[in-house]
């Protein structure tokens, strides 16, 4: 079984950040739930934000998209 690919031209991509900190992996986990305003709660508590980064550095959470195996 053979797929005939298909590329296309009329999307565009731009890299806006190559790399994250912490205040933007705990935004990225938090705004399905929070939306927006979850970036005002980054600095409000700090322990809890620890606890977030740790984890889904436990549960193997490496993106907002993925899943444990």
């Amino acid at each position: 079984m053979s797929f005939e690919v298909i590329f296309r031209d009329d999307v565009t991509v731009e890299l806006v950040k190559s790399s994250a900190s912490d205040a933007d992996v705990i935004w990225a986990a938090r705004v399905s739930t929070a939306g927006e305003q979850s970036l005002d709660e980054i600095g409000e508590d700090p322990a809890r934000s620890a606890g977030l980064i740790n984890y889904l550095a436990r549960e193997r959470h490496g993106s907002p998209s993925s899943t444990p195996q």
